[in-house]
């Protein structure tokens, strides 16, 4: 799976992480860039939602417009789990103990503003 992961809040203001993936053709180490128009458009989509101007319908209907962009395989295939933030280099998840890696990601995040 491939896709975009960001905060939002449900009606009652508890927070949860958005997340919007799909399954790629191949997963590629180059995808982030390969894909990053897509990429670009699942965040448009998810932030929409964010603010209130998407529904949960609405939502769907915009992602089923944007379908995961036939791209040639390049790079190395992906055979585990790997998380980045836009500006860094795709970290490693240790699937034993994958909240190390979200906290590391998280930390680059918020200092990068």
């Amino acid at each position: 799976m491939t896709g975009v992961v960001m905060a939002s809040t449900d009606r009652a203001g508890r927070p949860f992480p958005l997340t919007i993936a799909a399954a790629p053709p191949v997963a590629a180490s180059d995808i982030a860039t390969a894909a990053h128009e897509w990429f670009d458009a699942l965040e448009a989509a998810g932030t929409s939602a964010c603010a209130g101007q998407l529904d949960g319908d609405g939502l769907a209907a915009h992602l089923s417009s944007l379908p995961f962009p036939a791209l040639p395989a390049k790079g190395n295939l992906v055979r585990r789990m790997v998380f980045w933030v836009r500006g860094s280099e795709p970290i490693e998840v240790n699937p034993d103990e994958p909240e190390l890696t979200l906290r590391e990601l998280l930390c680059a995040d918020l200092r990068s503003g």
